[in-house]
């Protein structure tokens, strides 16, 4: 019996959140950073609702998925489309990366977020889009939702920790070990060809 109530409750707080229309980037909580998330804020100690540039704040969410929430400030002027990424890499420079980079279009109402997977080439300073079918796609990402708040892009996805799915030549990685994790933000061109990092 104290189970429903606890339910009950839990739905009235969950409907009167709904109401408010309570924004994702509330939920971009640094509660856990650094012991079960990992967390990336630029500036350092930044709040991602309020004044940070990027921030990344990944963690496990269920078995084989990875929770990877993104926020990054809208580019001045904002462009028709923007990507936040989030870059592993095995050491600290870019360059021979696996990127899983949200795009988002700023401009409509309805705010359409879309995760790629890209490969940042190791010796020129170039990123590739890794070409995968649309059930790949599916497949590795899933749970995809992007808001637009104040000149504020979030995006929220779940990824596949190891892929169930070709690894394309070593270009689909399993996440399953370390990796340093640089974060980035820029526009994107429709082609997939990306500028501006930060790490």
């Amino acid at each position: 019996h104290h189970h429903t109530t606890e339910m009950i409750t839990n739905l009235v707080l969950l409907s009167s959140l709904f109401c408010q229309f309570v924004s994702l980037g509330l939920y971009m909580d640094r509660l856990g950073c650094g012991e079960t998330k990992g967390c990336l804020f630029k500036p350092p100690g930044c709040d991602p609702s309020l004044d940070c540039t990027i921030a990344l704040i990944f963690f496990v969410d269920g078995p084989n998925s990875l929770r990877i929430e993104m926020m990054a400030q809208s580019l001045i002027p904002p462009p028709p489309l923007q990507y936040i990424a989030i870059a592993f890499s095995n050491d600290e420079a870019m360059g021979d990366d696996m990127v899983s980079e949200c795009v988002l279009g700023t401009n409509s109402e309805f705010i359409d977020a879309e995760v790629f997977l890209s490969y940042n080439t190791p010796s020129i300073r170039g990123n590739d889009r890794t070409y995968l079918t649309e059930d790949e796609l599916n497949t590795l990402f899933h749970n995809v939702t992007g808001e637009v708040i104040d000149g504020r892009l979030y995006c929220q996805f779940s990824q596949q920790i190891i892929p169930q799915m070709d690894h394309r030549d070593g270009r689909v990685w399993d996440l399953n070990r370390k990796y340093f994790v640089l974060g980035a933000t820029g526009s994107a061109q429709p082609d997939g060809k990306f500028g501006l990092y930060l790490s």
